[in-house]
Formats: structure tokens, C-alpha cells, sequence
């Protein structure tokens, strides 16, 4: 598995691989540019220099099936149906809500708070999951209506998870590297 770093660190932003992939809009699909469907395809030296161009400057690409556009965000825990349980039993929707800790997205320190669902030691796994508080939360990640942080990131509503320019409150994702595609553990 590949993945970029999640900088916890003024000093870790000189190791990302996405920042200009993260500032240019022209990254984001369009239906004025051209879709194109790649099957399962060798990567080889007659088909690498296409690839690679294609990948460069096409966000309509989808590559068997899946599409490397920007289109929305997605939660890969949510859309997998996993949770995170911390040490004291805590269960969260993802491992980026497991912890409060700060990142940085372009450059500029993003705190994002804990958010706990329920706790192991007071609730069956079936029942938090169930909770209808959480079934909405789900919906909603499902949905991701949320301010698009990760291109933007320009506002002080980026700086942190409690609330974006959409309206959204806590826990909003609009900054969410494994929703963009840009961090892909576990």
C-alpha cells in the first residue's frame, strides 16, 4: 500500500507528495473535459508515458470503474463500515476522530477534536452502532456535503473540525485527507 504523509509537523509538510494536487482546481472533473474509461492495463514502457500524461492532466479519468477525479469526498471508514476503539473503549467513526491532534493542511495548523460514539465499557458494539445520533452522522459522511477545505483551505473555518463555510457542525470532514484520497492506511 502507498501513501502520502499526514503532517503532524511544521517540519513534516517538506515530505508531502500532494500539495500541488491539493491547490489546483483544475484537479477537480468537469464535464467540459473529456471522460476517459482505462481498463486494467499494464504499466510497462510502451504504456507508461501515456498513463502517467493521462493521470496528469485528466480528472474525468476512472480507472477500472473507480474515478481518480475529485468528484466528492468519501470516507473510506464509513463506506468499509469500520470503527476505531481507542484503549478505554471509546469507539469513533474513524481513526482521524480517534484522537484530538493538530496536522497541517497547506501549511497551516488544522486541529481536529476527538469524537467519541459511544464506549464499549457502557454499550454493546451493535447498539452505538445502531444509535440513531450515529446512524444520521453516517448518512451524512455518506452524503459529504461538506465545505471543500482540502482545495480550498484559504478560510479560518479550515483551521480546525468544529464547524465549515457550509454550515456544517462538528464533526465536519471538508478536511479529511483519507476522504480526498490524499492518505490511504489502513
Amino acid at each position: 500500500m502507498v501513501t502520502n504523509v499526514l503532517p503532524y509537523t511544521e517540519e513534516m509538510c517538506q515530505e508531502m507528495l500532494y500539495t500541488r494536487s491539493l491547490d489546483e482546481t483544475g484537479s477537480m472533473p468537469s464535464p467540459q473535459q473529456p471522460g476517459i474509461h482505462l481498463p486494467r492495463i499494464d504499466l510497462n514502457a510502451d504504456s507508461q508515458e501515456a498513463i502517467v500524461r493521462t493521470l496528469q492532466y485528466q480528472p474525468n479519468v476512472r480507472f477500472n470503474g473507480v474515478s481518480l477525479g475529485q468528484e466528492s469526498g468519501r470516507c473510506p471508514f464509513i463506506d468499509c463500515g469500520s470503527v476505531g476503539v481507542s484503549w478505554d473503549g471509546a469507539v469513533s467513526p474513524c481513526l482521524a476522530l480517534m484522537h484530538h491532534h493538530v496536522s497541517y493542511l497547506h501549511d497551516r495548523p488544522r486541529s481536529v477534536e476527538r469524537y467519541v460514539v459511544g464506549n464499549l465499557l457502557e454499550k454493546d458494539l451493535k447498539s452505538i452502532w445502531e444509535d440513531p445520533g450515529y446512524v444520521r452522522f453516517r448518512k451524512r459522511v455518506q452524503t459529504f456535503d461538506f465545505s471543500p477545505c482540502i482545495v480550498c483551505g484559504g478560510c479560518s473555518w479550515s483551521e480546525e473540525n468544529q464547524q465549515d463555510c457550509f454550515t456544517n457542525t462538528f464533526p465536519t470532514c471538508g478536511g479529511c485527507l483519507w476522504a480526498q484520497g490524499v492518505i490511504q492506511c489502513p
